[in-house]
């Protein structure tokens, strides 16, 4: 099939070529990338999490991407640097950035009714130490669109496949070398608008969680339900014992970033 597209198709199959080789440098990129050491992951105990959560207006939160042109994506890791940064000031520490894991959905629009994931991975640094929560935006939007443009992270899912079937050994250091560059994770899941129901109850809140990854001791997952954007926050108990405060942190950068947009024009 390949080498029929070349002969069919060249010049789609050399636009093909090239977005690879772009996606295939970002990827490097990220697997040589230099490990930031967070100072309140070397407290982290191991496994065991303390679970959280908080919830935001999608209507702000659908407001403030229009007026500031920006995905919702990047308003939410705008405010989680926000709080990441905010909660290391207030332990003590000064630390410019570290590294997000961000899952990315690989769907195109003609695949939205189909069933199943299709997902990569991004690696994004986020500024924690920028207080200037607009600079902070402009910063993010810069490296969140530049990794899609690259489409570096539509290359995760086929490496997993080669990885898994390569030996032991070079699977567990690939893993071992991945997860040793990410400092915490943060994903954004799109829900429904719609109330659901479970045994003929309405449902009021989904919740989600993150997977758990050791040396991460902060997790930040979201998933829109109705007309909020609920907050599942996971957090190492031994790294960070006043799971309460870091709540909070990540509610006041929320509500900085939609006061970014001023109130909505009434009609």
């Amino acid at each position: 099939g390949l080498a029929a597209d070349a002969v069919l198709k060249p010049g789609e199959t050399f636009r093909r070529a090239m977005a690879t080789a772009r996606g295939a440098a970002g990827m490097l990129e990220d697997i040589n990338a230099e490990q930031i050491i967070d100072p309140i992951a070397a407290m982290a105990s191991g496994l065991s999490r303390r679970l959280d959560h908080c919830s935001v207006p999608m209507q702000a939160l659908r407001h403030a991407r229009k007026e500031l042109d920006a995905t919702i994506n990047d308003l939410v890791l705008t405010a989680v640097s926000g709080a990441v940064g905010r909660y290391h000031v207030h332990r003590g520490h000064h630390t410019e950035e570290l590294r997000a894991m961000v899952p990315m959905s690989l769907r195109t629009n003609d695949e939205r009714s189909t069933l199943g994931n299709r997902v990569g991975m991004l690696n994004i640094k986020l500024p924690i130490a920028e207080s200037d929560p607009l600079r902070r935006l402009e910063l993010i939007q810069g490296r969140t669109g530049a990794a899609k443009r690259d489409r570096r992270g539509a290359l995760y899912p086929f490496l997993m496949r080669a990885m898994v079937l390569s030996p032991g050994f070079v699977f567990r250091e690939f893993v071992r070398q991945m997860t040793t560059k990410v400092n915490l994770i943060c994903t954004n899941i799109p829900g429904t608008p719609d109330l659901r129901y479970y045994s003929g109850q309405p449902v009021e809140r989904i919740i989600p969680y993150a997977p758990i990854m050791e040396r991460c001791p902060i997790s930040v997952a979201l998933l829109s339900y109705r007309d909020h954007l609920e907050v599942g926050i996971a957090l190492d108990p031994e790294a960070i014992p006043d799971h309460d405060k870091f709540r909070l942190h990540l509610s006041d950068a929320f509500a900085e970033v939609l006061s970014l947009a001023g109130p909505p024009k009434r009609k």
